[in-house]
């Protein structure tokens, strides 16, 4: 495994970590015990950060990883999060950030986690943002401003929600308790009825050049993502064992600047625009 400093914290933290919102439900069904030997093969490979959040199932992700890690919990950096996904009349839409929610929340999801809280008040150490091949908007402010500070960056979605594993085709479809059925998420219509099919096709292209490459796509992809020297680490889902094994190869991934250049011309191909987001204040 390789190891990236973590911002100012004086952590060192596993450039593949192990992303944890699928265990919530919102990705169809899974197999408890297969996720728990998934989280188990992750420590043995020396991945030592996990991201969840209090919103993954109403809680459900951080008790089934807090199920997992059991004694190793003190072997890892644990990263959870809160603001959104609440079902009560007081939060709006879901989302609630007003101090009394924090506090609520921080200690919902410590008791989820059976962990300690940080009792120390401190400056921002990580920041958390979507970051893939078809995802490049913070590209332009937010991961300056991270190095500007030396603030830490966790990617997250690094295989654009199981797009960019090559594992999906014309004939997929997803289970209406999966949130890709309903098109996309976080301003990312990845997959809506008018640009699934399109992506599929730079997919395809995205293969070609992994296999020129001597890699595969889900490589070619995470690597790219870590390619970025801002990423601390690129968060990656996994239900089974054998998928975080298969995630490792990525880490062997070199690049071009000519593989790269034909990356990049994929998205030009297909009119998707990658162009990092301008900020307007």
């Amino acid at each position: 495994m390789q190891y990236r400093s973590f911002g100012q914290t004086g952590l060192n933290v596993s450039a593949i970590g192990f992303g944890c919102w699928e265990l919530g439900g919102s990705y169809g069904h899974f197999d408890d015990s297969e996720v728990i030997s998934a989280i188990h093969r992750a420590l043995d490979l020396g991945i030592n950060c996990f991201d969840t959040a209090q919103g993954y199932g109403f809680g459900n992700s951080e008790r089934l990883l807090a199920k997992g890690l059991g004694a190793r919990r003190k072997d890892i950096i644990l990263v959870t999060k809160w603001g959104v996904g609440y079902n009560d009349a007081l939060s709006d839409k879901g989302r609630d950030s007003r101090a009394a929610r924090v506090k609520l929340a921080i200690e919902t999801s410590l008791t989820h986690l059976n962990t300690e809280a940080c009792m120390q008040t401190r400056r921002v150490d990580v920041g958390q943002y979507g970051y893939h091949l078809f995802d490049r908007r913070m590209e332009r402010d937010v991961f300056p401003l991270h190095a500007k500070h030396g603030i830490g960056l966790m990617g997250y979605g690094s295989l654009a929600h199981g797009l960019l594993t090559g594992a999906f085709d014309h004939n997929t479809t997803f289970a209406s308790s999966d949130w890709r059925s309903r098109g996309g998420a976080f301003n990312m219509p990845l997959f809506t009825a008018e640009n699934f099919p399109r992506n599929l096709r730079a997919v395809e292209d995205l293969k070609g050049i992994a296999k020129q490459i001597g890699s595969e796509i889900y490589h070619l992809a995470l690597a790219w993502v870590l390619s970025n020297p801002a990423l601390s680490v690129a968060l990656v889902g996994a239900r089974t064992a054998s998928e975080v094994e298969a995630n490792m190869g990525a880490l062997d991934v070199e690049f071009s600047e000519a593989a790269l250049k034909a990356i990049d011309a994929v998205f030009e191909r297909y009119g998707i625009d990658t162009r990092p987001a301008v900020w307007v204040e």
